[in-house]
């Protein structure tokens, strides 16, 4: 379990420290994941064809690597790409009004081929009302938390590309050590019963490691997309 939020120095050399202790203990999980089989379940099993998706989401946890796949996923299939954040956050770090932000979802689903990143959860309804892939990037809390730390010292004070304009990169422990490293506990269930149950033909991929995307983008380069 990881500490509570509160306990942590709200500054950044507090949070370079911090850091320190997760590259340990990510290290220590990326040796025990290395020792592992790989080994690739559900449609993972298929040739990844990147021609038969049009409308696809994808969904995880912080520091998944959603924005990174999208993009790839974009290049490798000619998908454009829409990021779930720009769409939800306004100048300043100020959420937009429930109503604007849901226009701003509706408007981006109702295009013919995208690829869409990000959770938001109760928006799920409707995008899988017009997806036809949806895939689950489930990678272990270690590895994310650790990415959103290198993010935040690389980025700190600029704004990301995947990110609303006006919202620079900054230390925010409450998003690291709830959202991040709470989403096991309150996202990942979620994820998890969406992909038990999908809607009539939806095609789910369920990626359970750094490696098993990497092959999966793999997979898209060799069919040629």
């Amino acid at each position: 379990m990881l500490p509570e939020h509160g306990t942590f120095p709200k500054t950044l050399s507090g949070f370079l420290t911090k850091t320190v202790c997760i590259c340990f203990v990510h290290r220590l999980c990326m040796r025990r994941a290395s020792a592992k089989t790989l080994t690739f379940r559900g449609n993972l099993a298929m040739p990844v064809r990147g021609r038969s998706m049009r409308r696809v989401m994808v969904i995880g946890g912080s520091g998944a690597g959603k924005s990174w796949f999208a993009r790839r996923l974009g290049l490798r299939t000619g998908l454009p790409v829409v990021h779930m954040d720009q769409l939800f956050w306004e100048p300043g770090w100020v959420a937009a009004e429930e109503q604007v932000f849901l226009g701003r979802v509706a408007a981006a689903i109702a295009g013919d081929r995208w690829v869409m990143e990000g959770n938001y959860s109760r928006t799920w309804p409707m995008r899988l009302a017009r997806a036809d892939t949806v895939i689950f990037l489930d990678i272990p809390t270690a590895t994310r938390a650790w990415r959103v730390a290198q993010r935040v010292l690389q980025s700190h004070g600029t704004v990301r590309s995947d990110m609303a304009a006006g919202c620079p990169e900054q230390v925010d422990l409450d998003f690291f050590f709830n959202w991040v490293g709470g989403y096991r506990r309150r996202g990942r269930p979620k994820a998890l019963a969406l992909i038990a149950t999908p809607p009539e033909g939806l095609t789910v991929h369920h990626l359970r490691s750094p490696r098993q995307v990497r092959h999966f983008v793999s997979s898209l380069r060799r069919e040629g997309n």
